[in-house]
């Protein structure tokens, strides 16, 4: 069975215990994050985004891990929200 036709196979089935799953389970790669944000927080991180503040440097002014703040612009940016260029990063110079 070639790769792509394991994945869509694994994919067509139900599985009744993750703990059956080839390849050890479902991971929800956001479980241990917070992902509840205020509207006006979430307002803010977009003004400060748009206006060239690092994903890094939110995530120290606000006390929260850069995962939850890239998570805040990514629904900004779904919302229309952010005029930026998505994931961009300044050069920096050594």
């Amino acid at each position: 069975m070639s790769n792509l036709a394991h994945i869509e196979d694994h994919r067509n089935k139900q599985w009744a215990d993750e703990e059956t799953i080839p390849g050890g389970g479902i991971v929800y790669v956001t479980k241990k994050y917070d992902d509840a944000f205020s509207v006006g927080l979430l307002n803010e991180i977009a003004v400060l985004y748009n206006g060239g503040t690092e994903l890094e440097e939110l995530a120290d002014k606000f006390n929260r891990p850069a995962m939850e703040i890239f998570y805040a612009i990514l629904h900004q940016a779904d919302e229309g929200k952010i005029s930026r260029p998505f994931a961009y990063r300044k050069i920096r110079r050594n």
